[in-house]
């Protein structure tokens, strides 16, 4: 080109020198704009140490503006930014770095203003110029105490989890064990090495059977697709092929951008407290069984009555047969044989009735008609009560009253409620006994016992089903107590009026 051209065509040709300058122009400006709009803190220093530049992440970092610290010698500031126990390392590394040697990038701490310590992670190299001579050194420091505060919430987490008493345990979505802590271990016998990468439903199967861990998989569905499923009680069967009894909670797993990564189960031993539970269930049995055997006991004289009836006919009924068939005159004889076998089922009733009361049996709760419950019971509990001029009154519902109960314990109650009442009556001028059976309107049924006794005092009202507590001479002041708690554990209430 010549060198007469005009100047707007050498500025405007592609090749031009002057295009070359301003492009690398632009170019250092926009490095520029990059290093001092950046978050990291980036400082330069000249050979003698003085700082040359000193960006917007350095001054949030710091706490220093660059007017305060440009041209200021590093070696003189380093009290105000490192640790006096770093002080030594930071000169080692100015060194290396001014020789030209390689320093890798290490974790640190710096100084703030204010005092506080940041956590960095720092990056030292040299700045070398087109020649490729070193013209000083540059240092980038990332803030990273953020993911220190991650990493020590994780590990106590993981501490957490490791020494926890309950067994935690967690897999990925194909149901790949990923992690089975030492309480886990100590429950079922079988080491993280051994369960570790095992499919845990496989391992289900092999302790509860097929069809309760299909079950567990549809919980564990329900659990990732994001239902909250209630904690729940199962027996597991440890290594020796001992049962273990346990509360599971079953949580979904997520990660940062909150996506459903796998599942954790937390396990409860409830063994000792299931086992005290049933230790604790047999005792209550005992007494409801004594507090059964005592009730009957009190009415021994009024049974051994009620039985010498049909007894006495049954023998009357005998000798008139006998001397019926030696005059040869049979005629009679079917209706007397008939007589004898009434007596003979009504005597077979009683026993039957205060044997099925008095037998020691595991608690079975079925459907049964109130009605035919509360009749057996009044035929039970009133043996005698015609001999004490009691007047009863019994109104049953007019159709059948299905409740879910236990039959005897629920005859228990009643019986003791009836023998409460004609005792309360046995000074009383008017001895009047009425019960009542009703259905209400929101499925449940009332059973009310209502005499005409003397009453009961408020302070004895206040501790009438307290165990112990009694008016009798001969009570042993549970009965009541244990009315109580066997409606209570069929859902009911126990109210006095």
């Amino acid at each position: 080109m010549s060198s007469n051209a005009p100047l707007a065509e050498i500025f405007a040709g592609d090749h031009s020198p002057f295009r070359s300058l301003i492009a690398r122009g632009e170019e250092a400006a926009y490095l520029a704009l990059i290093v001092e709009s950046s978050n990291d803190a980036i400082i330069s220093y000249r050979l003698d140490g003085s700082i040359r530049s000193w960006n917007y992440g350095a001054e949030k970092m710091f706490g220093y503006s660059a007017e305060e610290v440009v041209g200021g010698n590093a070696r003189l500031l380093m009290p105000i930014f490192v640790p006096p126990d770093l002080e030594v390392a930071e000169e080692a590394i100015f060194s290396c770095a001014l020789a030209g040697e390689i320093v890798l990038p290490h974790e640190s701490v710096r100084l703030h203003r204010d005092g506080t310590p940041v956590s960095v992670l720092l990056s030292t190299s040299p700045i070398r110029d087109a020649r490729g001579q070193i013209i000083g050194i540059a240092r980038t420091l990332r803030d990273i105490g953020e993911h220190h505060a991650f990493e020590e919430q994780r590990a106590l987490l993981s501490d957490i989890v490791a020494s926890s008493s309950d067994a935690i345990i967690s897999y990925t979505l194909d149901n790949t064990i990923t992690s089975w802590n030492q309480a886990a271990e100590n429950m079922y016998g079988y080491s993280a090495s051994e369960m570790i990468g095992t499919n845990f439903f496989e391992c289900l199967y092999q302790v509860t059977g097929p069809e309760h861990a299909e079950a567990e998989k549809e919980i564990v569905r329900s659990v990732i697709a994001g239902a909250r499923v209630p904690p729940f009680e199962a027996t597991r069967m440890c290594k020796n092929g001992s049962p273990i009894y346990v509360l599971i909670s079953i949580s979904p797993i997520r990660d940062a951008d909150g996506a459903v990564i796998g599942t954790s189960r937390v396990m409860r031993d409830l063994s000792e407290r299931r086992d005290y539970e049933l230790r604790l269930e047999a005792m209550r049995q005992d007494m409801i069984h004594v507090a059964r055997i005592h009730e009957l006991s009190l009415m021994s004289a009024e049974i051994a009555h009620e039985l010498n009836q049909p007894l006495c006919a049954i023998l009357n009924y005998s000798n008139a047969a006998r001397r019926l068939v030696a005059k040869g005159d049979l005629n009679k004889l079917p209706e007397i044989t008939q007589k004898i076998g009434d007596q003979a089922e009504h005597a077979s009733q009683i026993i039957q009735r205060m044997r099925d009361f008095v037998k020691k049996r595991a608690p079975h709760r079925a459907i049964e008609d109130i009605n035919v419950i509360v009749s057996d019971a009044v035929a039970l509990a009133l043996i005698g009560s015609k001999t004490a001029n009691i007047v009863t009154k019994f109104e049953c519902a007019t159709d059948v009253l299905p409740v879910l109960v236990d039959r005897v314990q629920i005859q228990q109650v009643i019986v003791n409620l009836l023998r409460n009442a004609v005792e309360a009556m046995s000074e009383a001028p008017r001895r009047e006994l009425a019960l009542t059976i009703r259905k209400r309107d929101d499925g449940f049924v009332d059973v009310l016992v209502s005499d005409t006794g003397s009453g009961i005092s408020d302070e004895l009202t206040a501790r009438l089903f307290t165990p112990f507590v009694t008016t009798k001479p001969d009570g042993m002041g549970i009965g009541l107590a244990i009315s109580k708690t066997i409606i209570e554990a069929h859902g009911g209430a126990s109210v006095t009026t």
